[in-house]
């Protein structure tokens, strides 16, 4: 790590008094300063596992759920499930490294009737940090099975991921003949209570993820996850449920990885 002359934390805090006093003058600075010493932090989960697959077993006709190992720091994976209607809720706990899970409590029989006999799975891949940050998760995609009919469905490929916050996306279309930058716009207004609008560009259809961070830098929300087109997008990011702080928002696409930081005032 390199050494500093001014810590994090006092970085930090010089940030918090420009920004709560409207010193744009040197809000600009600190912003980008503390953005980029923010990666030395950055405390990332283990890797979303690949979309779920669900079978049904020929003889005991239980759903077999596999799924692609894609995680080289998970303590294990947690299979999670939810009945229509219902709550997501932990079904087992396996150990890393694993790719299969049999769910035994539930048959799939077709010409049942009932459109709305289904069961929902994901994947959580975890890894437990201690001191202080806890257990950071990711999750997989949802595959939903049809216990009539033993089909699935899945989720779109563009995963509004965070359960807990509010988010809404839109998408410029008036971009045809325009060569958009992959890039990360400072989220507006900042500071902000308790809704911020993050606008992000893709110059070219691939993998995007937008997560936030806390200034410990724990993950404290995945806004998405997927396959987007190119142009510009705007997230809507709602925030009731966290506390009053810094937090960083990060931006990965097109192979690169681009940070803005954003002010929570209660």
């Amino acid at each position: 790590m390199k050494p500093y002359a001014v810590t994090f934390e006092q970085l930090r805090d010089r940030y918090t008094a420009v920004a709560k006093n409207s010193d744009y003058i040197n809000y600009g600075a600190y912003a980008a300063t503390i953005e980029d010493r923010f990666a030395e932090r950055r405390i990332d989960g283990p890797a979303i596992p690949g979309v779920p697959n669900v079978t049904v077993d020929s003889q005991t006709r239980n759903p077999e759920i596999t799924w692609r190992d894609d995680s080289l720091i998970e303590e294990g994976y947690r299979v999670e499930g939810k009945p229509y209607g219902g709550a997501w809720s932990v079904i087992a706990d396996l150990a890393a490294g694993t790719e299969a899970y049999t769910d035994t409590s539930y048959q799939c029989i077709s010409g049942q009737s009932g459109s709305k006999n289904t069961y929902s799975y994901r994947i959580v891949p975890y890894k437990d940090y201690t001191e202080g940050i806890g257990i950071v998760t990711s999750e997989s995609a949802t595959v939903t099975l049809s216990l009539n009919t033993c089909t699935i469905t899945t989720e779109p490929t563009l995963r509004i991921a965070d359960a807990s916050a509010e988010i809404e996306m839109t998408d410029d279309v008036q971009l045809e003949e325009r060569k958009v930058p992959t890039g990360l716009e400072a989220p507006h207004p900042n500071p902000f209570n308790p809704v911020s609008t993050i606008r992000y560009g893709l110059a070219e259809e691939g993998p995007v993820r937008l997560t936030v961070y806390d200034v410990l830098g724990r993950r404290v929300a995945i806004l998405l996850d997927g396959v987007q087109t190119p142009g510009k997008h705007t997230v809507r990011f709602e925030a009731s449920h966290l506390s009053s702080g810094l937090y960083f928002v990060i931006l990965d696409a097109g192979g690169k990885t681009f940070t803005k930081s954003a002010l929570l005032m209660k």
